[in-house]
C-alpha cells in the first residue's frame, strides 16, 4: 500500500517519548510515520511529553503546564509533563521514564478506542506503557525496537542486575503479545525472536532519511580539503566521545581540527577534560536546528561516530551514519555490531573497533592522504543511502505490513 492511497480512517494511537518540536532522530523518525499515517486518512493520536530534548527542562513555550492538547501537522498530539531532575544518570531517567509509563498509559485509556496501538523505544517503558493501554483498549500492538535500551540498564551497573533482567523480561513479554515487532536490523530481530517472539510477526525496517534532507545534503559541494574533521550528534554516555579527544591529541600536529557538534550530558565534563588536557585541536560546540544540519556536514572533511564497547550496543544502528553518507563524506566509525556492518555493506567508510583512538586515528589519516580513496567512499555511501535508506520508500513497507492491522 502507498502512502497517497487513504483507506478510510481508524483511529490510531502512538506512544512516543521524544517529538516534534524536538529535533532528535527519534522524533523526526516517528513524526515521519505519523506524517504517513495521516496522509493515509487515519485519525492519529499521539501521546508525548512537552519537549526537553538536550536542555534538560521543558521549551520555554510550553513552560508552566501540567499537560496540554495541541494539533500538530494534522495529528492530535496530547503532552504531559516530564520529571526531570538536574542530577544525571541512570536512575534518575529510569524514574523520569517511569514517570511517563504512568502518564502515557493513563492518557491512552482516554478518548475514542484505537484499532491500534504503537509503542516506540527508545523510551525503556514505552513498550509497556503500550501493551498496557492496548490490552485496556482491546487493540492491536506494534512495538518499535529501536534500540535494546532495557539491555543496556541491565548491564551498566547503574542498576542491580536483577532489576534490569526483569524489565527486559516485562518488555520480551509485551512484545510476544504485540500483533507486530518492528525491528531496526537483523541483529535486533534475532534478539527479538531468541526470547519468544514469533519469526512471523517480527519485521525488519530500517531507518531512512527524509526525502527533503536526502536532497539538500546530496547537492553539497566537495569536502573543502583542510583536514576538517567532525562529529555531530548526541554527546551522551553511549557514544563514548571520550575517544575523540585521545584521538585529537595523536593528532595534534598534523593540522587536524575535531569539532563536536551536538548536546547532551557528557558534553561540558568532556570540553573540560580537553580544556584541562590541553588539546586544543577539538572543540565543542551545542547543538544545531534541522535546517543548519547541511552546512555543519559541508565544512567537514570527514565524518566520525562512536558506539562505546558494551554487547548491548551492537544491536544499535546510529541514524546519524545514513545522514553522513548521504552528504557524501567519508566516515569513519568506532565501533562493533550492526553500525560496523552497515559501514561496510555501504562501502562508504572504514570502521575500526571501540575505544580505540591509535586505530581512529589510522583511520583518519589514511581517508586524508588518499583522496582517491575518500572519494570513492563517499561516492558509494552516498548512493548506498539514496537507493536503500530514502524514508519515504521505507514507510511504504512499513504502512504495507501495518495495513492487515487497521483493516
Amino acid at each position: 500500500m502507498g502512502v497517497s492511497e487513504r483507506p478510510s480512517g481508524r483511529h490510531i494511537t502512538v506512544i512516543a517519548m521524544h517529538y516534534p518540536p524536538e529535533i532528535g532522530a527519534a522524533a523526526r523518525r516517528t513524526s515521519g510515520l505519523v506524517a504517513a499515517l495521516t496522509a493515509q486518512g487515519h485519525r492519529v493520536r499521539v501521546i508525548t511529553q512537552f519537549p526537553n530534548y538536550l536542555r534538560g527542562r521543558v521549551f520555554e513555550e510550553y513552560a508552566g503546564r501540567l499537560c496540554m492538547v495541541e494539533d500538530r501537522g494534522g495529528a492530535t498530539v496530547s503532552r504531559v509533563r516530564p520529571l526531570l531532575f538536574r542530577r544525571q544518570g541512570l536512575v534518575w531517567r529510569t524514574i523520569g521514564e517511569l514517570w511517563f509509563l504512568l502518564n502515557g498509559a493513563a492518557r491512552a485509556m482516554l478518548g475514542p478506542r484505537p484499532c491500534l496501538v504503537l509503542a516506540t523505544c527508545p523510551s525503556v517503558f514505552a513498550p509497556l506503557a503500550g501493551w498496557a493501554a492496548a490490552a485496556a483498549r482491546r487493540a492491536a500492538l506494534v512495538i518499535e525496537v529501536r534500540d535494546l535500551t532495557w539491555e543496556n540498564a541491565a548491564g551498566s551497573g547503574g542498576r542491580p542486575p536483577r532489576a534490569g533482567r526483569w524489565l527486559g523480561a516485562a518488555i520480551v513479554r509485551a512484545a510476544r503479545h504485540a500483533a507486530l515487532v518492528v525491528c531496526t536490523n537483523a541483529r535486533q530481530r534475532d534478539h527479538m525472536v531468541a526470547r519468544g517472539v514469533a519469526p512471523e510477526r517480527c519485521r525488519v525496517v530500517p531507518p531512512g532519511v527524509d526525502r527533503a534532507l536526502l536532497d539538500r545534503l546530496s547537492a553539497l559541494p566537495p569536502p573543502p580539503g583542510r583536514r576538517h574533521v567532525m562529529y555531530l550528534g548526541l554527546v551522551g554516555l553511549p557514544q563514548g566521545l571520550r575517544v575523540l579527544i585521545d584521538t585529537a591529541r595523536l593528532l595534534a600536529d598534523e593540522g587536524y581540527r575535531i569539532t563536536v557538534v551536538g548536546g547532551g550530558v557528557e558534553r561540558e565534563a568532556l570540553a573540560a577534560a580537553a580544556e584541562r588536557e590541553g588539546v586544543g585541536s577539538i572543540a565543542f560546540a551545542g547543538p544545531v536546528p534541522p535546517e543548519a544540519v547541511p552546512d555543519c556536514y559541508a565544512s567537514a572533511d570527514i565524518l566520525v561516530a562512536h558506539l562505546t564497547d558494551h554487547p548491548s550496543y551492537r544491536s544499535a544502528l546510529p541514524s546519524k551514519l545514513l545522514e553522513y553518507m548521504a552528504a557524501g563524506r567519508p566516515v569513519v566509525f568506532g565501533g562493533a555490531g550492526a553500525g560496523a556492518d552497515l559501514v561496510r555493506e555501504s562501502g562508504g567508510g572504514i570502521a575500526v573497533p571501540p575505544c580505540a583512538p591509535e586505530e581512529m586515528a589510522a583511520a583518519i589519516r589514511r581517508l586524508a592522504e588518499d583522496p582517491e580513496l575518500a572519494d570513492s567512499l563517499s561516492r558509494a555511501g552516498r548512493e548506498f543511502v539514496r537507493r536503500r535508506h530514502a524514508r519515504d520508500v521505507i514507510l511504504v513497507d512499513l504502512l504495507a505490513d501495518l495495513a492487515p492491522l487497521l483493516s
